[in-house]
């Protein structure tokens, strides 16, 4: 079994390779599954003919080739032909399969072999790495998997052994974890456009996620964050995102929390090119600022409209794997000095951040403002917002007060469950936005061209920014584009990039190019990090590492924060009907962007009724009959060479192939000598359970292979008389099976060596 699984070991993945790269020159059918499959039958043919001790393994190829031999004889010359056209792939495949296993066989036993094979892979895969000719991500690992056996096996070379020195068994022993390996690096996220050596990066980059997982345990106070996909405090636009799905948190709505959820984490509000950091850090309350300025803005324009413009909802958070001080909360929420689990928490910037590390099971539930964003009155208000009072925002403020718990009845003053958000903290909290998330932003000249194009007529910032809202999801979505190049060095550089160069990215490079065009409009915007989550109908929705998200927010004047999605794809209209509408929903203006021209649609020919034709029996019963003629020449054949070979033997030899095939008799009955056990042994284990007549011969056997004895013809009658009693006693064991095992027998050569007879 050993040899079997070496050989495998280099034949499968060789298989596979010679498989694909077949497919690079030949037109597969649409069967993707079809060549693999056909590749996995001759490889194991193959195998068969080489490891089955068995002369009847020669029937594995020879009976089909026969029968595939006389279906191109008796089929017309024209469909002959058409059949070898149009399936060159499988006579191309039947010798470069053969080829993989005498390369697999020889570089199983020579190190010549081996070192020439494992260049050769080698230099395969630098080229597909660089130039991206062998793209899929198959390749990698089955190129991978006999370089590791290669490894092994030349490693063995240098090593002074001792005692059990098998060097193949030694390989097999192994063998499980160098196919892990090799899948292992199957599932390492592959980028689409060719290496450009980040493949070792994301190696480094994994292991290096691996060991931080593996401190996080011993180290309980430590942040544990994504490194390859989920959330971050990170700002670096990475080059690839990995595909992570590790359960983050849960997460509990009610019925007005809408179908999607943005939890944000972390803001960043100034850029250098090529990362976000955040300059802000002010400890003041800004996120309760900004929902007490929007509830104030609808309440100065129309009281009756704040339920169609401004929807409460509430929401509950449960970390799972996850160990952050990131209170992660939508926009608009409305927080307390201590949360509902009374988790203590402070504002930096725009982050909330708590005392203590969450982990799992820490839970807080806190309400929303959910903002109608898709309809006609939001618009209204943003577009022309009324002047704000200070008895308004007070009023305000004691509304939103007396939402949190312990000031239902009064109990708590406003100042002292929202402190730091009194009229007076206003004029600072904008003055903040303007330092921070409006900081003067250059653009190229040709970029700024082209978007004065896009914006014109635009009357209002929020047209403008949906506008390029618009502009930039229209942009390819990737989760592979590759690093920044290393003369991107400034905000107007990545702009220029993305526009002309890369034109795809993912969320990050996405809602990095909003935030930045929107501030050179001379709107605030910022840049956030969190989690996406589609919530569907279901009131708990499990919160995966893969939902991470960065997107853009924007600050318009006299309303407050509102988040748009400019990333490919992402955007979901989440809103309700108003009360009283007023002209319907907005009409979203698109830009006059160019776009790729769609393929011409080819009109499809009018299907023609099939004509069906009766099946000719020659097809099915010439096959037959020349495979069952192979069938009965090679076993006449077979029995012809046993037949001489058996006259050709002396007794001895005549004895020890009788004693052979009684041994062979009895591994069919499930009767094998055990380790250590003697021949004796054996015997006195099989008499209860076989006929003395049928085990008679294993004394003498004992005689002949210990004692020196020379077999005579007594001998062999007697092993000849045993082997009737023996297939007697099959026949009654296995029934209707009894001619599959003779048939077996038929094949076993007549003279077979001595140690083989003993063992």
């Amino acid at each position: 079994m050993i040899p079997v699984l070496c050989d495998l070991l280099y034949m499968i993945p060789l298989g596979a390779l010679t498989v694909y790269a077949g497919g690079l020159f030949f037109a597969y059918p649409e069967q993707a599954f079809l060549p693999y499959l056909c590749a996995a039958v001759l490889l194991g043919i193959t195998l068969a003919v080489k490891h089955w001790d068995n002369r009847l393994r020669f029937l594995i190829p020879g009976v089909p080739a026969a029968m595939l031999a006389g279906l191109l004889f008796i089929a017309d010359g024209e469909k002959r032909q058409a059949f070898l056209e149009g399936n060159r792939w499988l006579v191309w495949m039947i010798p470069a399969v053969f080829l993989c296993y005498m390369a697999g066989r020889l570089a199983s036993s020579y190190p010549v072999v081996r070192r020439v094979l494992f260049t050769g892979l080698f230099l395969a895969l630098m080229v597909s790495m660089t130039t991206g000719l062998f793209s899929s991500r198959m390749t990698v690992p089955a190129a991978f998997l006999p370089m590791l056996a290669i490894a092994v096996q030349e490693i063995q070379l240098k090593w002074e052994k001792s005692g059990y020195t098998d060097g193949r068994a030694h390989l097999v022993s192994i063998a499980p974890f160098l196919v892990l390996i090799s899948v292992l690096v199957f599932l390492l996220p592959a980028p689409e456009e060719p290496y450009d050596w980040n493949f070792a990066v994301r190696i480094w980059e994994r292991s290096v996620d691996v060991v931080k997982r593996a401190g996080n345990l011993l180290h309980q106070e430590d942040e544990d964050y994504e490194a390859m996909i989920g959330f971050t405090d990170n700002g670096v636009l990475m080059g690839n995102l990995g595909n992570d799905s590790r359960e983050m948190m849960k997460l509990t709505t009610d019925r007005n929390s809408g179908n999607v959820v943005y939890l944000a984490g972390k803001t960043m509000d100034t850029f250098d090119g090529r990362e976000w950091t955040e300059k802000n850090g002010a400890q003041a309350s800004d996120r309760i600022m900004d929902t007490l300025e929007s509830l104030c803005a609808v309440y100065s324009y129309d009281p009756a409209i704040a339920s169609d413009v401004l929807r409460r909802a509430d929401i509950g958070v449960q970390y799972l794997d996850f160990r952050t001080r990131y209170l992660f909360t939508p926009l608009k929420p409305v927080l307390a000095v201590d949360l509902a689990d009374e988790i203590p928490y402070g504002q930096l910037g725009g982050d909330l951040l708590a005392v203590d590390q969450l982990r799992y099971g820490s839970f807080y539930r806190i309400p929303v403002y959910r903002i109608n964003q898709d309809q006609e009155i939001f618009r209204e208000v943003v577009n022309h917002p009324a002047a704000m009072d200070e008895a308004q925002w007070e009023q305000t403020r004691a509304m939103v007060a007396s939402m949190l718990p312990g000031t239902d009845a009064g109990e708590r003053a406003a100042d002292t469950v929202l402190p730091g958000t009194g009229w007076s903290g206003l004029p600072a909290y904008r003055e903040r936005i303007r330092s921070y998330d409006l900081q003067k932003t250059e653009i190229s000249d040709r970029l700024e061209k082209y978007l004065d194009g896009v914006m014109a007529g635009a009357d209002s910032d929020l047209e403008r920014l949906e506008r390029l809202e618009t502009l930039l999801s229209g942009f390819e979505y990737s989760s592979s584009p590759g690093r920044l190049p290393a003369e991107v060095r400034s905000p107007a550089e990545y702009l220029d990039h993305l526009f002309y160069t890369e034109q795809k990215g993912y969320c990050s490079h996405f809602a990095t190019a909003f935030v930045l065009i929107a501030r050179h409009m001379g709107i605030p915007a910022r840049y956030v990090q969190g989690y996406y989550v589609r919530c569907g109908r279901e009131e708990v929705t499990l919160v995966t590492s893969d939902m991470a998200h960065a997107w853009p927010e924007a600050y318009l004047t006299g309303f407050g924060w509102v988040p748009f999605e400019p990333t490919p794809g992402m955007r979901s209209v989440s809103s309700w009907e108003v009360t009283a509408p007023r002209s319907g929903a907005p009409e979203r203006v698109t830009p006059d962007l160019p776009q790729q021209a769609p393929a011409e649609e080819i009109p499809l020919p009018e299907e023609e009724a099939e004509e069906r034709h009766p099946v000719n029996p020659a097809y099915i019963l010439v096959p037959l009959l020349l495979g069952s003629l192979f069938l009965a020449l090679f076993l006449a054949v077979n029995a012809a060479i046993n037949r001489r070979n058996y006259r050709r033997m002396g007794e001895s030899g005549r004895f020890r192939a009788s004693c052979a095939r009684n041994l062979a008799i009895l591994r069919f009955m499930g009767f094998v000598i055990g380790q250590g056990e003697t021949l004796q042994e054996f015997r006195d284990r099989l008499t209860e359970k076989l006929p003395e007549e049928a085990l008679g011969f294993i004394g003498c056997m004992e005689e002949h292979a210990y004692a020196g004895r020379e077999a005579d013809s007594g001998m062999r009658a007697g092993a000849e008389s045993s082997e009737s009693a023996l297939m007697a006693e099959l026949k009654r064991q296995k029934g209707r099976w009894f001619f599959l095992y003779r048939f077996l027998l038929s094949g076993r050569r007549s003279a077979p060596a001595q140690s083989r007879s003993v063992a």
